[in-house]
C-alpha cells in the first residue's frame, strides 16, 4: 500500500508531504471515510430528495428516446443541472431496469461519491499550498469537510451538489495557483461550473474577484491573458450544451429560471437591495446549520453559533496579515452569500459552495492566532480555535440531522407522498391533468403526463397565468381549472377563499402522516417534517360553459 499513500500524498500534499502529513497513511484513510460516509448515510436513511424525481423524469425520458421532457411531448427546460439530468439518464441506462433505485445507486457511486471525493483532495491541496498551514490545519479542513451535514447529505441524495463541491474546489485552486496551472485547467474547472449549474458564472466571479481584490500585485496582463485564454476555453467547452438547448428549447435558459425569477421582475433596484441586505444575515447563519432551520425544532444557540462561524468566514479578508488563500477564500464567501441571498429563497442545496470555501477561509491559516491579534491579543493556543468551534458544531449537528432525514424519508417521502402519487395512478384518467406545488415524489409516482407545477418549473402555463397577475397556489388553480388538485392545508386554506374551486372541487382523499410522526421519538428538527405531513386530493365533480379554464 505504500505506493498507493505515496500517490495520494503527492496528489494532496505535494513538495510538502513530508511536512503536513498528519500521521502514515492518512491519505488512505481520508479517502476511504470519503466513501464510507456517504455510502452510509444513502444506506441508511435512502434518502432521495424531492426535486431528483423531477430531474429524474426527464432522465428517464431521454433514456428511453421519448426526448428531454417531461412529459406529453411538452419541450420545457423544467430542470437546472445539465450534469445532474445527463448522468441519471446514462444510469438509468445502465441499470437496465424500469426502476428509479438501480438508477439512483448507479448515479450515487459511479459518479457523485468520486465526485464528492475528489472535492476533499483538491480542498485539502489548497490548505496544503497556504504557507500558513499545519498538520492541524489540514486534519481540521478534512474533518470539517467529512462532517458539514448539507454537503454529505445534498452529494448523495440525488442532486448535482457533489460536482458543485468539485468545480468549486478545483476553480478556486486552479486560480489561486494561477502561475502554475495552465488556461485549459482554470477553463475547464468554469465550464465543470456552468455544466453543474447555469448560474455557475456568479461563482466562477466571486472566486475570481476576491482573488483579485486580495492579490492585486498579480493582476498583470499575464494574469489578464491567462484569464482571457480560459474564459475562451470554457466557452467553447459549453457552448455544445448552449446551442442544443436553444434548438431544442427556443432557449438556453432553463424554464426554472424564469419560474423562480418572476416574483423579482416586480420589486424595484431599492427594494431588491433592501431584502437582499435583509436575508444576508439567515445565509450567514444557514450555511453551517442544518437544512431549512427556520421551521425550527433546533436550539437557538446553536443557529447562533453558526451564525458567528458564517459570519468570521464573511468577513476574515479584512485581516491584512492572514494568508492570501484565507482572504481569497473569505470575500468568495461573502460575494457568494450576497447571491444566496438575492434569491428568492436561500434553499439548503445551494450551501454546500460556500461551506466550502468557508473552510478553506478557516483552515489555511491560523485564523484564530491572526484574530486574537487583531484585538491585541497573543495565545497561540487559540490558534485554531474557528475551525475547531466549527468542527465541534458539525459533530453534534450531523448525527441529528442523519436522524432527522431518516425519519423524513421513512414517514414523509415513501410513506406519504409517494403513496399520494401511486394513488393518483391508480385514480386519475390517462388524459386527466393534476396541479400541485412538490412536482417531484408525487408528479412522478403518479404517472401523469399533465402536470401543472406552481410555481411552474415544469408548466410554462402556470408561468403564464403568474405573468398575468396571479399572485398565489390558489389564483393559478383558479385560472386553471386542473382536473385534480393536491394542497397542504395552508394551500388548502388559500383555495377555500375561491369561489370557482368551492363550486365545482371535492376533497376526495386526505393523506396524514402527523399521527405516525407524532408517535416517533423526539429529534431535532421535527417542525420541517411536518410541513410536509398532511396532503388534501381535491377532484373536480362538475363544469360548466362558464367555468372552463381561462
Amino acid at each position: 500500500m505504500s505506493w498507493l499513500e505515496t500517490a495520494i500524498d503527492r496528489i494532496i500534499f505535494g513538495e510538502r508531504r513530508h511536512e503536513l502529513r498528519p500521521f502514515p497513511y492518512f491519505s488512505i484513510l481520508a479517502v476511504l471515510l470519503l466513501v464510507i460516509f456517504p455510502l452510509g448515510y444513502a444506506a441508511f436513511t435512502g434518502h432521495i430528495w424531492e426535486d431528483f424525481f423531477i430531474t429524474y423524469k426527464f432522465s428517464e425520458n431521454l433514456a428511453q428516446g421519448k426526448g428531454l421532457v417531461f412529459g406529453n411531448d411538452l419541450r420545457v427546460h423544467g430542470f437546472t443541472s445539465p450534469i445532474g439530468t445527463l448522468l441519471p439518464a446514462i444510469s438509468h441506462l445502465a441499470s437496465a431496469s424500469s426502476s428509479y433505485e438501480p438508477a439512483i445507486w448507479i448515479y450515487r457511486t459511479a459518479f457523485c461519491i468520486p465526485a464528492y471525493v475528489l472535492a476533499c483532495i483538491c480542498l485539502l491541496r489548497i490548505v496544503s499550498l497556504s504557507p500558513q498551514s499545519d498538520k492541524l490545519s489540514v486534519i481540521l479542513a478534512f474533518a470539517l469537510f467529512l462532517f458539514e451535514g448539507k454537503s454529505l447529505i445534498f452529494s448523495v441524495n440525488g442532486m448535482e451538489t457533489s460536482f458543485m463541491l468539485l468545480a468549486i474546489s478545483l476553480c478556486f485552486y486552479s486560480v489561486c495557483n494561477f502561475k502554475s496551472s495552465s488556461s485549459f485547467l482554470i477553463g475547464f474547472s468554469w465550464s465543470l461550473l456552468m455544466w453543474t449549474r447555469p448560474d455557475g458564472f456568479i461563482f466562477i466571479g466571486a472566486v475570481l474577484l476576491g482573488f483579485v481584490l486580495c492579490n492585486l500585485t498579480d493582476f498583470r496582463p499575464p494574469f489578464i491573458r491567462k484569464i482571457v485564454a480560459s474564459s475562451a476555453i470554457c466557452a467553447v467547452l459549453y457552448l455544445p450544451w448552449t446551442l442544443w438547448t436553444w434548438h431544442y428549447y427556443g432557449s438556453p435558459i432553463p424554464h426554472t429560471i424564469a419560474a423562480k425569477g418572476l416574483n423579482l421582475q416586480n420589486q424595484n433596484l431599492i427594494d431588491t437591495i433592501l431584502s437582499t441586505l435583509s436575508k444576508l444575515p439567515y445565509c450567514l447563519s444557514w450555511t453551517f446549520a442544518p437544512p431549512y432551520p427556520h421551521f425550527g425544532g433546533w436550539p437557538g444557540p446553536l443557529i447562533f453559533s453558526c451564525g458567528i462561524i458564517g459570519g468570521i468566514c464573511a468577513f476574515l479578508w479584512i485581516l491584512l496579515d492572514l494568508g492570501k488563500t484565507s482572504r481569497s477564500a473569505s470575500l468568495a464567501f461573502l460575494f457568494s452569500a450576497f447571491y444566496i441571498a438575492f434569491m428568492r429563497f436561500p434553499y439548503p442545496w445551494y450551501f454546500p459552495p460556500l461551506a466550502l470555501l468557508g473552510i478553506i477561509a478557516i483552515c489555511s491559516g491560523k485564523t484564530g492566532d491572526a484574530i486574537t491579534r487583531f484585538f491585541g491579543i497573543r495565545s497561540p493556543l487559540l490558534s485554531h480555535c474557528i475551525p475547531l468551534a466549527a468542527f465541534l458544531l458539525s459533530l453534534f449537528i450531523l448525527p441529528n440531522i442523519v436522524r432527522q432525514i431518516y425519519y423524513q424519508q421513512k414517514i414523509v417521502e415513501n410513506g406519504n407522498r409517494m403513496e399520494i402519487g401511486k394513488w393518483l395512478k391508480s385514480n386519475m384518467k390517462s388524459d386527466e391533468s393534476l396541479y400541485l406545488e412538490c412536482l417531484g415524489y408525487i408528479g412522478y409516482f403518479s404517472g401523469s403526463s399533465h402536470v401543472f407545477d406552481y410555481p411552474g418549473l415544469a408548466s410554462p402555463r402556470v408561468v403564464q397565468i403568474r405573468a398575468a397577475g396571479a399572485d398565489n397556489f390558489a389564483d393559478v388553480a383558479e385560472k386553471l381549472m386542473p382536473d385534480w388538485i393536491v394542497a397542504r392545508p395552508q394551500e388548502l386554506d388559500q383555495l377555500a377563499g375561491k369561489k370557482k374551486i368551492n363550486d365545482h372541487y371535492r376533497i376526495k382523499h386526505v393523506f396524514d402522516a402527523g399521527r405516525n410522526l407524532e408517535s416517533m421519538p423526539e429529534i431535532y428538527g421535527k417542525p420541517y417534517l411536518l410541513y410536509d405531513s398532511k396532503f388534501s386530493i381535491l377532484k373536480k365533480e362538475k363544469d360548466s360553459p362558464n367555468d372552463k379554464p381561462d
